[in-house]
């Protein structure tokens, strides 16, 4: 995200991440090592209200090294798509408050102390502003005479930042080659199916809503991220000889049940029941009441809100599939599989097995110097299990749940090794290069490591991004303002090749059926690539050079703290 700021981002870097009061900042102080430049706000709004550059702002923009006056404009004065109400449940939030943490560290007052306080009443009064919440209307609205900015401090943070970038970037082209070193001959036997065409069953579509059991009973902190009621959408296969194997699919945030309709159409017709369930706390109309001000976020009830809800599911399918004549004979729950995509991964893994670890949280988590959420974003959700009761649980497995399918899984904060390792089921992880919410070296690639099961597969798919599963044009645009460049190119190739992973993987983990394995090796998935995606597949990450990039990594993410 540093680096698509661009060269602006050394003068402005924790500004612009950022989005009349009866007192407003005078000046910014722009410290660069011994010298110190004093802007005075006042020589912002000149230029953008009049196209004046006064002395002090000429010098600035050559000291940024940039002469593009356009694009200053531009970070001055364009909104950001949040309204008052949005930004204060923001502000307020165990997440808002972290990354202002972060930001009053980087941006101290000029006796020292940090600008936490500053920043957020900023935010407010500029969110409430005529304009809206725009760079200008927040240094207009700085309750202190003088915001504080160190360059040099900010130009260090960059170039770690981007170390880390260019690490992952490394790790990601070090397994790449890894799995084109491993590639298996071994062809599929004659006669298999190619899992990329549609199968052979026809579908029909149930939607099923049923009390949540767990409802009544829960702690206030569990009922924001929770509901009265669940409810999934579940695709039968037609025609099938015996109960067909379940698939549950679990939505990352903002997303719900029909985000991987594609995926869900595509299993039925190979003979699998598929159920997709809302996650309430966390789903698109969630995010969608967050955006507009209604209502706030699950909060880090979610984490064990959402295993829990997959339990439910499975007792009210195997319940209907014993009791009620319209369901007997179509699936068989006791024999479950689970796909999560993002903190669906999180929560497919904790029903697999996996557990929050606090000693991992609190490692991670606990610094608020460190600045490693600039490059992993996904820990400003992880961080909140800190604010978890001790009486929550951290153990979800789910015996009934026999396979895991990761989408670009978030969890390594929360699992850490001791968590991960507690995974007893075959696990299938898929990461992309591209991923700037959940970078690949720390969210899949080390727990990926700490696996211990045998039967364990790392799908890569190159170019493609945190967001590529869910653009599905079917469906309505995301509620959550993602900038374009994150949402990726046309996913249909990826589509395609995700189909056939999934198939494969399923067939041979959960359905017993081995002659789909060869499906899984690099062979087969390398031969997926379509522009403007690659492929690869790899078992195993105990290569010394890969090991060696991963724990440079970890050590580069611990480290990277405020100078």
């Amino acid at each position: 995200m540093l680096r698509v700021a661009g060269r602006w981002l050394l003068v402005f870097a924790a500004l612009v991440t950022l989005a009349g009061p009866a007192r407003s900042a005078e000046s910014l102080l722009f410290n660069y090592g011994p010298f110190g430049l004093s802007l005075p706000v006042a020589d912002l709004d000149s230029y953008v209200q009049t196209g004046k550059v006064s002395d002090k702002l000429a010098y600035l923009i050559n000291l940024a090294g940039s002469g593009d006056l356009a694009s200053l404009r531009n970070v001055l004065i364009t909104p950001l798509p949040v309204n008052l109400a949005l930004v204060s449940r923001i502000t307020y939030s165990p997440v808002g408050e972290r990354v202002l943490q972060r930001l009053g560290s980087l941006l101290p007052t000029e006796a020292g102390n940090s600008s936490f306080h500053a920043l957020r009443a900023a935010l407010l009064l500029g969110a409430g502003s005529p304009g809206g919440l725009t760079l200008l209307s927040f240094l207009q609205s700085y309750p202190l005479t003088t915001l504080k900015v160190d360059v040099s401090s900010g130009e260090q943070v960059g170039r770690e930042v981007a170390s880390l970038f260019d690490l992952g970037e490394v790790t990601f082209s070090a397994v790449e080659k890894q799995a084109e070193a491993d590639t298996v001959a071994e062809p599929p036997a004659a006669g298999t199916a190619d899992p990329r065409q549609t199968g052979p069953f026809r579908t029909e579509v149930r939607t099923l809503s049923f009390n949540n059991p767990r409802y009544a009973q829960a702690e206030d902190w569990l009922r924001l991220a929770s509901t009265a009621q669940i409810t999934a959408d579940v695709y039968l296969p037609v025609g099938t000889a015996r109960p067909a194997p379940l698939i549950v699919i679990s939505h990352g945030v903002a997303s719900d049940r029909r985000t991987f309709g594609w995926l869900a159409q595509h299993l039925a017709s190979w003979g699998f029941a598929v159920a997709a369930l809302d996650h309430p706390g966390s789903d698109k109309k969630r995010a969608a009441e967050l955006f507009s001000g209604v209502s706030g976020s699950g909060g880090p009830g979610e984490f064990i809100a959402r295993p829990q809800y997959i339990s439910a599911l499975l007792d009210k399918l195997e319940r209907l599939s014993r009791t009620d004549p319209a369901w007997q004979g179509r699936l068989n729950a006791s024999q479950s599989g689970i796909v999560g995509h993002s903190m669906g991964g999180y929560t497919a893994l904790t029903v697999g097995g996996a557990t929050i670890d606090y000693d991992t949280v609190h490692s991670v988590c606990d610094n608020r110097d460190r600045l490693v959420e600039l490059v992993n974003s996904a820990l400003l959700l992880e961080c909140g299990t800190l604010l978890l009761p001790a009486t929550a649980p951290t153990e979800f497995r789910d015996e009934r749940i026999k396979a895991v399918f990761a989408i670009n899984p978030i969890g390594a904060a929360v699992f850490g090794r001791p968590g991960m390792g507690r995974v007893a089921v075959p696990t299938l992880m898929v990461s992309a290069n591209k991923d700037a919410f959940a970078r690949p070296e720390l969210e899949q690639f080390l727990p990926f490591s700490f696996l211990k099961v045998p039967q364990k597969y790392l799908v890569l798919a190159r170019n493609a991004t945190h967001f590529t599963p869910t653009i599905d044009p079917g469906q309505t645009a995301s509620v959550l303002p993602i900038p374009k460049e994150f949402v990726g190119p046309d996913p249909a190739s990826y589509f395609t090749a995700l189909r056939a992973v999934t198939v494969a993987f399923f067939k041979t983990q959960l359905a017993g059926e081995p002659s789909y394995a060869p499906f899984l090796q690099q062979g087969y998935v390398g031969s997926l690539s379509q522009p403007p995606y690659q492929f690869s597949s790899i078992t195993s990450l105990d290569n010394p050079q890969i090991r060696k990039l991963l724990d440079e990594a970890l050590r580069k993410a611990r480290n990277t703290v405020r100078p």
